[in-house]
């Protein structure tokens, strides 16, 4: 991790029209986030892709820290995580039908036992478990899949949304008992 103190100069360089000095903001958060991203991808681990939702983030913050000057540490690590987030979420948004699928079949790490209680989920096609998943509201959706197809935790959910524990934790119960309504309808 590089200093605060050497982030602040490279982003003043950066406002000055010297783009060599985003090489000091790329340094500080490349790495770990291309490991948090390969983690996000679970079991298919797809480095391409995270390698280009890194580069992705790199000229998203290129973009952000020419225009605005963070005043202090705490301000530079929110835009960094922001930028971060929208990085996964878009990967998670272009990988969604296949995620569904992995989930619906219970290649899960943690999930394996919610997908195992599901009504008659041993006679379920596959396809027809990941349209069901498909039909939840995008909120729940997302929370329920990253919660058991890459294994996030819920503190982990609540910062990445940005919500509470208690309204992640509501969303993942509201998608479950839906989920389950849907496949036992089927």
């Amino acid at each position: 991790m590089v200093a605060w103190t050497e982030l602040f100069e490279a982003l003043q360089q950066l406002q000055s029209g010297n783009d060599e000095a985003f090489a000091t903001i790329h340094q500080d958060f490349e790495s770990r986030f291309r490991s948090f991203a390969r983690s996000r991808m679970g079991r298919e681990r797809r480095y391409e892709e995270t390698d280009d939702a890194v580069q992705d983030t790199k000229l998203r913050l290129l973009h952000a820290f020419r225009s605005c000057l963070p005043d202090s540490e705490a301000a530079y690590r929110a835009i960094v995580f922001q930028h971060i987030r929208y990085a996964i979420l878009d990967l998670y948004k272009r990988n969604r039908h296949e995620i569904s699928k992995h989930a619906s079949v219970g290649n899960l790490s943690r999930g394996e036992s919610f997908f195992q209680q599901l009504p008659g989920n041993g006679g379920l096609h596959e396809s027809l478990v990941a349209d069901a998943i498909e039909t939840l509201p995008d909120e729940c959706r997302e929370i329920l899949i990253y919660r058991y197809w890459s294994g996030s935790s819920i503190a982990e959910l609540a910062e990445l949304f940005e919500q509470s524990e208690s309204t992640v934790k509501r969303r993942l119960r509201e998608a479950q008992v839906m989920l389950a309504r849907t496949l036992k309808d089927a």
